[in-house]
Formats: structure tokens, C-alpha cells, sequence
């Protein structure tokens, strides 16, 4: 972010917010035979009619990921990155 101010969501602030023109949350996904998946959502402020899924790294919903969610929400998308490992280890990173 070529060292501008944080313009997103980070961890410990009060979920969801609106810094710009786009809004973060962490979502609660359910499935159909156990617990529910978490994922980053990353949207623009105003309506959008377009969605992207983005796939997460080895490692989980990184900072990378979370920061691709939110440039593709500053592009007027609606960017979702489900957590894949929700069942065996949630939220590693």
C-alpha cells in the first residue's frame, strides 16, 4: 500500500467498517453436514452486481489474500475468500 494509511478492516477493530469506499467483515458461511466456514468479504460501499471468489494460499486467508479481496472491492466487485481449512485447522494463516 506504498505507504499510505490503512484504508481497511484490520484485526481488532469492530467488524464491519466503512474506510473508503469499501467494507470488510469476516462472515460465518454454513455448510451442509458440520460447523460453518469463516471468509473474508471485502465489498464496495456502494451496490454491486458482480462477485469474485478468490481462492486462499497454502497457508489460509493470508494478509495477501485479504489485501486482493479489498482491491477487487476498490474495482466495484463484491470479493469473497472462504477459509477451505475451517474444519482441520480455522484460521491459520
Amino acid at each position: 500500500m506504498n505507504g499510505s494509511t490503512n484504508r481497511y478492516w484490520t484485526y481488532g477493530s469492530v467488524p464491519p467498517t466503512v474506510v473508503g469506499m469499501v467494507l470488510t467483515e469476516t462472515v460465518e458461511i454454513a455448510t451442509g453436514d458440520g460447523p460453518p466456514m469463516t471468509g473474508y468479504l471485502a465489498r464496495p460501499a456502494v451496490p454491486s452486481t458482480s462477485a469474485v471468489l478468490v481462492g486462499m494460499e497454502l497457508f489460509g486467508v493470508s494478509a495477501h489474500v485479504r489485501d486482493v479481496c479489498e482491491r477487487l472491492a476498490e474495482q466495484g466487485h463484491v470479493a469473497l475468500a472462504p477459509d477451505l481449512y475451517h474444519r482441520t485447522a480455522p484460521g491459520i494463516e
